[in-house]
């Protein structure tokens, strides 16, 4: 009696042969190409190429510049062309008839030996007398200072003197020194662009000179701004004004005594 035969079970051992040989084929044929690629490339060098890598980018780095050098002070003989030792300019001032003027030699607080300029002029109506005087820098260059005194009289106790500061950069200030009233009023006006207006007539008056006035409790110290919100000024202006008698008496007294200075040395 014949064992009954298993459905498929014939095929299923063919077809498992038949895959385990051409496992064996396939990596035959792998083994030789990659034996074979390996000598021709021992032989013959091929290029081959080779991806290209971005250089980074750098970003500069801020290079501190050196410092500007200091000119050293000049020997003697050094520049000395270029040294004035004496004004080579006078200010143009017309108040009355002139007097006296001229260079006088002066010598200011600190033992500062410098040249002045001055001017006594008198007023042919009311018969008086200005002086006006002016200090220069160190060049000669500029005028940095100015004073005024009205009312003056010869060997008597000033009452008032005006003086001017005047800078390389920045408005003039002046600066009022009055006996009687025992102030000092300082006056600065800043200059500033102005245009066409973008607002009426009527309204233009309204926005001009707007004044803001602030003191101190004791009301020895106030201060005025006048501003002109229209553009419309060329200037603006800042006034201080302060009550200190014993100040504006000792002020009075050091600029009397660079007055008595000029008289001495003048030529009359």
């Amino acid at each position: 009696m014949r064992a009954p035969e298993h459905r498929y079970g014939t095929n299923n051992l063919i077809l498992y042969i038949a895959l385990v040989v051409l496992a064996v084929v396939a990596v035959g044929a792998i083994a030789y190409v990659v034996v074979g690629r390996g000598s021709s490339e021992d032989a013959e060098p091929t290029n081959i190429a080779v991806p290209t890598i971005a250089a980074p980018i750098v970003i500069p780095t801020a290079i501190p510049l050196p410092a500007t050098p200091v000119p050293e002070p000049a020997s003697e003989g050094e520049g000395s062309t270029n040294k004035k030792d004496e004004p080579q300019f006078a200010p143009d001032i017309q108040i009355g008839e002139v007097l006296s003027q001229g260079f006088v030699g002066m010598n200011l607080p600190g033992n500062y030996p410098t040249k002045a300029w001055y001017t006594f002029q008198i007023d042919t109506t009311t018969r008086d007398i200005t002086v006006y005087f002016a200090v220069y820098d160190s060049d000669y260059a500029n005028i940095v200072r100015t004073v005024q005194i009205d009312q003056y009289t010869e060997g008597e106790e000033i009452s008032n003197a005006q003086l001017g500061i005047f800078y390389d950069e920045g408005p003039a200030r002046t600066v009022q020194f009055n006996r009687s009233e025992g102030t000092i009023t300082m006056t600065q006006n800043y200059a500033q662009p102005f245009g066409p207006s973008l607002f009426s007539p009527d309204l233009r008056v309204a926005l001009v000179n707007q004044r803001m006035s602030m003191q101190d409790s004791s009301a020895n110290i106030a201060t005025e701004l006048q501003l002109d919100l229209t553009g419309l000024s060329d200037s603006e202006l800042i006034l201080f004004k302060h009550t200190t008698p014993d100040v504006v008496k000792r002020t009075l007294s050091e600029i009397q005594s660079l007055l008595k200075q000029i008289e001495d040395n003048r030529v009359k």
